[in-house]
């Protein structure tokens, strides 16, 4: 439980940690806020669950430089200490980082004095020049400590156990991220002097950055982000670039796909038949590295496009008479897209929340929406701002996309005020940034580009390289 709640609605607060497997721990921020009216039968909090990145902790507000968790695992406690960044201003990025692990004590050898066999309580194992000291017997001196600071008591103690740190429960800040990401790079004999030295003087934050990069999409799809980023000597916040990088990484990806593009071409056609007045459309799915696409038929009012599973994204119609840009119920089913996709228990998915896109075929053009940040659409999308439950929320973002455009049918204008509605929703509700980023159809080629507005707050057309 937190001591100071993140938001001042909420009653109280739980951090918790869902251990998926070995190598993957997912991160919630459980909000409990009181309810105004409440009957003896009903659950007296509306819960507000929020996903928080693997080990970087974004949200200033979550736990100050000082806080500490104390996670007990295994018959030891594994004592951790949030640090950030720039806490002069408010706190930046936080991690956590394994400053003690403490065991129970048992029967068995201490290392020290002249007591022999007696009973020695365990001992604090830590990091560096931490060691633990305990209690020896008669005539015993100090107990066992770490030396070597890794992460092993010397000498025997609590029934021979001894908890080494590299198999704590949780992600810490340890060195060896900057030894994931050399291998990840292919090894320092592959790196110029100038990227080896950039790597040595770069900050913890940053090296855990790369390394939470390469762990939750992988070395093949973020190697040559991460040198490009080095090379160039970016200034800008390395999520926010590798998260923009990666969103044009997967969409090239699924561009090249033969279904993928068939799926869009079916599309176009039902578009161009002026006949036709029903929306359709494809729901598409992902699984062991391959790719497919399961045509749904619509009506008048809509197609069906189910989410779950396998399924990673979808593609359907707005015919003359619909929607000619993204409706709110879109919006919400990119949202459930990639909320399936991250309860997804399936350890050997290859599937992440870059891979989530929802498509539109209007007789203006083809547009995607994929995801910028995703705690911030789940904040729109699930929490009460705009309605109190999701058909409310839908019909919000209904009217706030399509009020900049009555009576207009200039394609520019459907996309200023997309952009415009999203920029304008997350100044108002403290959002660091839109949700959403938005692509547009290159019908010459066939790939998708990004749509920016520009200085005079006009779209502005930028290929996904």
């Amino acid at each position: 439980m937190l001591e100071t709640p993140t938001f001042q609605t909420s009653a109280f607060e739980n951090l918790v940690l869902e251990i998926k497997h070995d190598t993957l721990i997912n991160y919630y921020l459980f909000r409990y806020i009181d309810r105004e009216k409440v009957t003896d039968t009903e659950f007296n909090y509306d819960l507000s669950v929020q996903n928080i990145d693997e080990d970087i902790f974004t949200l200033s507000s979550l736990l100050n430089e000082s806080s500490k968790i104390v996670w007990s695992y295994g018959g030891c406690d594994y004592h951790y200490v949030m640090k950030c960044t720039d806490c002069d201003g408010g706190c930046g990025d936080c991690f956590l980082e394994l400053f003690a692990v403490t065991c129970s004590g048992g029967t068995g050898n201490t290392s020290g004095g002249d007591g022999g066999n007696t009973s020695g309580d365990g001992g604090t194992i830590g990091s560096g020049d931490l060691g633990g000291t305990g209690t020896g017997g008669t005539g015993g001196g100090d107990g066992p400590t770490d030396t070597s600071g890794d992460g092993v008591l010397d000498g025997d103690h609590g029934g021979d156990e001894t908890v080494p740190i590299s198999t704590s429960p949780i992600g810490v800040n340890e060195p060896s991220d900057k030894d994931d990401i050399i291998d990840c790079l292919g090894g320092a004999g592959s790196l110029t002097l100038a990227q080896q030295n950039w790597l040595n003087n770069a900050s913890e934050v940053m090296l855990k950055k790369m390394a939470t990069a390469i762990k939750k999409s992988g070395c093949s799809a973020v190697s040559d982000i991460i040198l490009d980023y080095i090379d160039n000597n970016e200034t800008q916040d390395f999520d926010d670039y590798v998260d923009e990088e990666l969103e044009c990484y997967y969409l090239n990806e699924l561009t090249d796909n033969a279904y993928f593009q068939n799926a869009l071409n079916d599309l176009q056609n039902y578009i161009e038949d002026t006949t036709e007045t029903n929306e359709q459309g494809f729901e598409v799915s992902f699984a062991n590295n391959v790719l497919s696409t399961n045509f749904k038929e619509g009506s008048y009012d809509g197609v069906k496009l189910n989410h779950g599973g396998n399924i990673t994204g979808g593609m359907h119609t707005h015919p003359d008479q619909g929607n000619p840009m993204f409706s709110g119920k879109d919006v919400y089913k990119l949202f459930k897209y990639c909320q399936s996709i991250s309860y997804n228990t399936n350890s050997d998915s290859n599937v992440n929340i870059h891979n989530a896109f929802s498509v539109v075929t209007t007789p203006n053009g083809t547009y995607m929406i994929k995801v910028r940040d995703y705690n911030a659409l789940r904040y729109l999308c699930s929490s009460n701002v705009l309605g109190n439950n999701s058909e409310q929320r839908q019909d919000r973002l209904d009217v706030l996309i399509s009020s900049g455009t009555y009576g207009t049918s200039n394609e520019n204008d459907y996309l200023r005020e997309f952009l415009t509605t999203f920029e304008d929703i997350a100044e108002d509700y403290g959002l660091s940034k839109s949700p959403l980023y938005l692509y547009k159809l290159n019908t010459t080629d066939h790939t998708f580009e990004k749509v920016n507005l520009d200085a005079n707050n006009q779209p502005e057309i930028t290929p996904c390289n």
